[in-house]
């Protein structure tokens, strides 16, 4: 059954959120950025994280083709940025990473592009509280340029998601989607990351 659209809106939201608090909080206990005193080196392991989460979950994205381009774009966008930012600092960007799974239904990757999303909000809230890092060899290419409209995006999610996400059904599999967002991103986290450091390592 379909419901209307502006009643649904702060539902779908509420509910994703409900959904992966319990994962966001560990997440975000567990990054390199989680110290408050962290330090360049804590920066740039970040990003090398991120890289490898995101590359594998647009991967899938892209393959199932289950969301408007514009989201692709951006997240394609960010990896660039995100490569520039390892580049600049002389390391060598991932070449392998843990894939990432998800059903083929259009609810799934709106589910997952709500925890990216949410990710670069999160990076724009990150930027400001380690401005000061940033040097020739750290610009924060990727922080700067997700911290620019950020409201903006955040407020154009809002919509559509609301939009095509309109029944219980999709919910729900909007929610477990997000969740598997989140599990991706702690198994990257654990997997050796040898094979996919730079010679340069994050000193």
């Amino acid at each position: 059954m379909k419901h209307n659209n502006n009643q649904l809106a702060p539902d779908v939201l509420s509910r994703l959120k409900q959904a992966t608090g319990p994962l966001h909080a560990q997440l975000d206990q567990q990054l390199p950025l989680a110290n408050p005193l962290a330090q360049e080196r804590d920066y740039l392991q970040h990003i090398h994280l991120f890289y490898q989460w995101l590359a594998a979950i647009q991967e899938t994205l892209i393959h199932q083709a289950r969301l408007p381009q514009d989201y692709l774009d951006q997240n394609q966008q960010s990896l660039t940025w995100l490569a520039e930012d390892l580049q600049i600092a002389g390391m060598t960007l991932p070449h392998a990473y843990p894939s990432f799974s998800l059903t083929p239904d259009h609810a799934a990757a709106w589910g997952v592009q709500y925890v990216i999303e949410g990710s670069y909000l999160g990076a724009s809230v990150l930027f400001k509280r380690f401005a000061e890092l940033r040097s020739t060899r750290c610009p924060m290419k990727f922080f700067r340029e997700r911290s620019q409209g950020s409201a903006l995006r955040c407020k154009q999610f809002r919509q559509d998601v609301a939009t095509v996400v309109n029944s219980e059904q999709d919910i729900v599999s909007a929610e477990q989607a997000a969740r598997q967002a989140f599990e991706h991103f702690l198994l990257v986290m654990d997997a050796p990351q040898d094979q996919y450091e730079s010679s340069q390592r994050y000193a």
